[in-house]
């Protein structure tokens, strides 16, 4: 895709194609570290850009990676089992190493994707890691997985010295306590909980990771599990091939993670526990933590099953109440008084008085909850530049416990500061004693730094004899110290040349960014007239492809025509985002072929832009001739009017349509998922999401995560585009209406105004 080359591979952000990242670092063209990793740049699904690779493990590798459609950064995950699999150099096709093992690397393979599948069930719970898309492709699978920007708990273990304090670990451990149960509650195990797949997010929130090893529980059909462990994480029962497993097992591996996080060693593995139990109390390797915590990991770790937490419920309240497992204390003895004979009638009295308080504090432990009420939930601002602080409020009713994700915990009410690097969306979850669990989403825009905008720079005529005059005229938005060929100019402007050779001139802006935009157009000087017989010449002004576009070829064939015959207009152009000729046919594609039919001489101008605003040009002039009609004889004036009107009269011919060329457009949009009547302008919650809407060849898309929200329908099935007279967060908007009856409103970074006009031109 046109704008894959403006990413840094290393970083996913945005470089402009330098050779070295201003950010990371990153050496565009670095090798790979292995053959079988996937060549940075290559492009997955026609969508996902692959940069270089954040880790490789046994099953899989993973990359960095960038969402062209939506513009995030995503980590892909490829299907790709060490020692079964191979590619060629070069080449992303993936294939079992030999014949042997094909079909060990098919059933793989379908589960890889049975975890995506599997994931993509808890997607919305804010400590489970969430699976964005899936696919098959290049005789592999990919996961797309949300980017996480942090270290998994074992990376951040080694940092510390091995170990951390008991009360952060703890606080690590509830997160992934309280993701597990909505897994277990799925009828789903993750078996395999360990330090490695719990993953510290840079906001601060938790998230669990890699599923690889769960399974759907079917009935009695999943007691017999396969052996998928880690030694000193893995109860008895996973050793076993009929071990009986379940929320239990979860249970003891997150014991284990505990135990390891805080006396930086692990656990015995299980079967040698069986022989001999040399498991040691934290406390007793020197580690200050309360007792009753310390009975809770011990009765987690329990090596029965039957001695152990049934299910991660248990263990979590366990921890937080932290007195659970202690022996209550024996009271001391008292003195017992001489008997009294009760009177009947008392015994009676106090009996029913008993019966009333035990049925009045059954109904208050088995009442439902109330539903929680999210009264508010705001951000102060909600759209910052990158490193300002935004407020959070929020104000919760009913609820027995409040978390903000990548926050914490929470009172019912309060406000936190908070910092995002990039937008984020934060969730606010409302949580009952028992039932339903409500959540509120709210994001927060981070903005960085508009770069500069060359809008126009161009030379009138583009074609000249040596000493004629010609103009040439530019105009820099959002920028500074800007410059022609060096010399510092004013933002708009325009100079007279008179050239003696053909010249580019080059301009440069810098913009707020700090990044410097840049733009050439030249000025082809003839030192001979113009002969249009043949093809016409092409001028291509030359261009460093890393850092603007390029237009490989433009010509006209044939360059000489009689008036009403057809030319063929053929160009190639790489590294543009957007290209068009003019006069007509306008926009077009990065290649291709159309006909148009001049009248009269013509020059066809193609325009390349790029998405920092950098343009070139490039000519093909056409020579129309005209054809002399032979001249009628002389008649008598008597007889003229009647010859004429005898004389039969040739039909008018039609004149040969051009060939239709293809039609590609792209604007990035947000889509308003209430319509403008459900809106209050002054909320500052805009139920809205973000998506990409396209014009590819005669159909219209409109492509975004919210799969209800997306459409894709030829432009034949478009009744009515036009702007909306209301508008939408302070914004001019347009509305797209299909003949089905959907109506759809939109907002763009681009003027509306045109996107409409473009429209009504291809409907027409």
């Amino acid at each position: 895709m046109e704008n894959a080359a403006q990413y840094c591979l290393g970083c996913m952000e945005l470089s402009g194609g330098a050779a070295v990242c201003a950010k990371c670092g990153y050496v565009a063209g670095t090798a790979v570290d292995s053959l079988l990793h996937l060549a940075p740049g290559i492009v997955l699904k026609e969508r996902y850009l692959v940069g270089r690779v954040l880790g490789d493990g046994g099953f899989g590798i993973t990359y960095i990676g960038r969402d062209l459609v939506l513009d995030s950064k995503v980590a892909v995950k490829e299907y790709f089992p060490s020692g079964m699999a191979v590619r060629m150099r070069g080449e992303p096709s993936v294939f079992p190493a030999s014949a042997s093992f094909k079909k060990d690397y098919q059933w793989g393979l379908e589960r890889f994707l049975d975890e995506a599948r599997l994931v993509r069930k808890f997607q919305d719970h804010p400590n489970i890691v969430r699976v964005e898309d899936f696919f098959a492709e290049n005789d592999t699978a990919y996961m797309i997985l949300e980017f996480l920007d942090g270290i998994t708990l074992d990376k951040h273990l080694e940092q510390q010295g091995g170990k951390i304090p008991a009360e952060q670990a703890l606080k690590y451990l509830l997160w992934v306590m309280d993701a597990l149960r909505e897994v277990h509650a799925a009828g789903v195990l993750h078996r395999d909980i360990s330090a490695d797949n719990i993953f510290l997010v840079r906001s601060g929130h938790v998230k669990v990771i890699d599923f690889g090893a769960a399974r759907q529980a079917m009935g009695q059909k999943s007691l017999n599990l396969s052996v998928i462990l880690k030694h000193g994480y893995a109860p008895f029962e996973q050793y076993e091939s009929k071990g009986q497993q379940g929320p239990w097992t979860d249970v003891y591996a997150t014991a284990a993670t505990f135990y390891r996080a805080i006396t930086g060693t692990m656990p015995p593995a299980a079967p040698d526990r069986f022989k001999s139990d040399t498991l040691a109390p934290p406390s007793a390797l020197g580690i200050a933590m309360p007792p009753g915590t310390e009975a809770v990991l011990m009765k987690g770790l329990a090596l029965r099953v039957e001695d152990r937490y049934p299910d991660m419920l248990e263990m979590e309240r366990a921890f937080q109440r932290k007195d659970e497992a202690k022996p209550a204390p024996l009271p001391l003895p008292l003195p017992v008084p001489a008997p009294v004979p009760p009177s009947r009638n008392w015994l009676v009295l106090a009996g029913a008085l008993g019966g009333l308080l035990l049925l009045a504090a059954l109904w208050l432990f088995l009442r439902p909850s109330a539903v929680p009420q999210i009264k508010a939930f705001r951000a102060e601002p909600q759209s910052v530049k990158r490193g300002e602080a935004v407020k959070l409020s929020w104000d919760v009713a009913d609820a027995e416990s409040v978390e903000i994700e990548g926050v914490g915990k929470q009172g019912p009410s309060g406000s936190a500061n908070v910092s995002p690097s990039d937008t984020t969306t934060y969730t606010l979850i409302a949580r009952p004693r028992s039932g339903e669990v409500v959540r509120r989403k709210l994001e927060v825009s981070v903005v960085s730094p508009e770069g500069a905008r060359i809008s126009r720079l161009e030379v009138t005529p583009d074609r000249v004899k040596a000493g004629e005059l010609a103009l040439l005229s530019w105009e820099v938005q959002n920028g500074s110290n800007v410059k022609l060929d060096g010399q510092s100019v004013a933002a708009s402007g325009s100079q007279e040349l008179r050239p003696g050779e053909s010249k580019t001139y080059t301009l440069e802006a810098v913009g707020p960014d700090g990044a410097t935009q840049q733009a050439q157009v030249l000025l082809s000087v003839e030192s001979k007239g113009f002969s249009p017989s043949g093809n016409s010449t092409v001028l291509v002004p030359r261009v460093d492809p890393v850092t603007g576009p390029r237009i490989n070829s433009f010509q006209a064939q044939p360059a000489s025509v009689e008036a009403g015959q057809p030319v063929s207009l053929s160009w190639s152009v790489s590294g543009a985002a957007k290209v068009s000729i003019s006069p007509e046919p306008g926009p077009v594609a990065l290649q291709g072929e159309t006909r148009v039919q001049p009248r009269q001489n013509a020059r066809y101008v193609l325009t390349a832009v790029d998405a920092g605003g950098r343009a070139v040009t490039a000519t093909a002039l056409v020579e129309v001739r005209r054809v002399q009609s032979p001249l009628p004889f002389p008649q008598p004036p008597d007889q003229q009017h009647q010859n004429t009107q005898a004389l039969p009269q040739p039909l008018p011919q039609p004149l040969p349509q051009p060939l239709p060329g293809p039609t590609r457009y792209s604007w990035p949009v947000s889509h308003d998922h209430q319509g403008l009547k459900g809106l209050n302008p002054y909320d500052r919650q805009w139920n809205h999401c973000r998506g990409v809407l396209r014009v590819v060849d005669q159909t219209v898309r409109y492509e975004t995560s919210f799969a209800g929200d997306s459409f894709d329908a030829p432009l034949s099935d478009i009744d009515e585009v036009k702007m909306n007279r209301m508008a939408i967060q302070g914004m001019k908007a347009f509305h797209i209406k299909l003949k089905s009856g959907r109506n759809f409103n939109f907002v763009a970074r681009e003027s509306p105004d045109r996107i409409v006009s473009v429209f009504q031109k291809l409907i027409r």
